[in-house]
């Protein structure tokens, strides 16, 4: 049995350049946890937390506990950008060690980004519920090639906004002319991040590694306006975590030959930027 954990970052609302707090994208990724390993994944991450975090996970708090101490991804993403070195020092530590730790633990990774378009209003529904087909799709397929059982869990969002993309799936699972995701047991169950080790590890990865290696690269053209969501620290966060994500990826050749899976860049911008610059 193998657990997709997904989490997003940003937001599908629309996009104006005049104001500099609006967020330039929309990300949702999943990471593909063998079961098998979650006991082991779990304790590690915890000693990781206390390790780079001691005074949060002091006594008298109990080890497990340390579960409901969450470290966010965009705390983290802050840090990355900002002036204090020792709070960038140990952020870098503490998502070296993550990485390494999903290394270690062969954990692959699926998502999709949507950068937006100047002006254009988005829908939450359609993307998010868009995301999260891809995932369900490549994550099925990697099922099929491991002839394994499939589960995922989402961070939870809004009820209304729970439902309504679980309800796409539920028709994906048990339309009349047959479950399009065979592998995989059941729609997306929502969980609250701060009783699951593994949506922390994918908040991390989405939040605080993708969004801005993706900002570094898809954002480059807001780099006058002041948005507070470019920085040219990302460029040195890319280069240091694209080796990384790229062998991470979950890609594999489809009967065509055409390259499938992985991290899927949708540039509403009229660009045309592909995802390749992501690794270049």
């Amino acid at each position: 049995m193998y657990i997709c954990y997904v989490d997003e970052s940003g937001d599908a609302g629309t996009f104006d350049i005049c104001d500099v707090n609006l967020n330039p994208l929309f990300v949702i990724t999943g990471l593909i946890i063998n079961h098998a390993s979650l006991v082991k994944l779990t304790h590690d991450f915890l000693k990781i937390k206390s390790r780079f975090f001691p005074k949060r996970f002091a006594p008298p708090m109990f080890p497990l506990d340390g579960i409901k101490e969450e470290i966010k991804g965009n705390i983290l993403r802050k840090h990355l950008r900002g002036r204090d070195k020792r709070s960038y020092q140990q952020s870098i530590g503490y998502i070296d060690a993550c990485i390494r730790l999903l290394k270690e633990n062969d954990v692959k990774l699926l998502g999709k980004a949507l950068v937006k378009a100047l002006g254009k209003k988005n829908s939450d529904e359609a993307f998010y519920g868009r995301g999260m087909m891809h995932i369900y799709q490549h994550f099925n397929s990697f099922l099929e090639l491991k002839q394994e059982l499939g589960f995922v869990i989402a961070d939870g969002r809004r009820p209304s906004q729970n439902e309504k993309t679980t309800h796409v799936i539920f028709t994906q699972l048990h339309k009349s002319s047959g479950n399009s995701y065979q592998r995989i047991v059941e729609i997306p169950v929502y969980g609250q991040s701060n009783n699951f080790a593994m949506l922390q590890m994918a908040d991390m990865i989405c939040s605080a590694v993708v969004f801005p290696m993706l900002m570094d690269v898809y954002g480059n053209y807001l780099s006058e306006s002041g948005n507070k969501h470019i920085s040219p620290q990302y460029s040195s966060v890319r280069s240091r975590y694209k080796p990384d994500v790229k062998n991470m990826q979950y890609r594999y050749q489809d009967s065509l030959g055409v390259w499938r899976g992985g991290l899927m860049i949708s540039d509403g911008t009229g660009m045309n930027r592909n995802t390749s610059m992501l690794f270049k």
